[in-house]
């Protein structure tokens, strides 16, 4: 359902916290794919293949890539609160408008367009 791009931002522990934020909603089937769009060293290579996370050259290259029919954009230091999930699902199940995270400031959320262009959704 869900592709999470995360852009380079913070360190790789910084990453691996994310990851673990992330895993329950993979694990329920919200999150179908997590790509890493940037530059990677050994450490954050690691991460990545220990979490299944791809990693692409680049935010273009990502969101490309991603399969899911919406996608979640955020910078690895990103820390969605605990209610998230929840949250996240409704919104998706239901198709309603912005959905906007608390604590998010950069990135936000997407949705492909029935002509498969990726569009911003707006609201704070």
């Amino acid at each position: 359902m869900l592709s999470v791009v995360i852009t380079p931002a913070g360190g790789p522990e910084d990453l691996a916290s994310l990851f673990a934020r992330l895993v329950p909603a993979a694990v329920d089937g919200l999150v179908r794919e997590v790509i890493y769009a940037g530059a990677a060293d050994a450490t954050v290579e690691e991460i990545c293949e220990a979490t299944g996370a791809r990693v692409v050259a680049g935010v273009e290259a990502a969101l490309a890539q991603a399969k899911g029919p919406w996608l979640l954009m955020a910078p690895a230091t990103f820390r969605p609160p605990e209610d998230w999930q929840d949250r996240a699902a409704a919104h998706v199940a239901h198709r309603s408008g912005a959905l906007r995270i608390r604590g998010m400031r950069t990135g936000g959320w997407f949705s492909r367009s029935p002509s498969a262009e990726l569009r911003p959704l707006s609201g704070r």
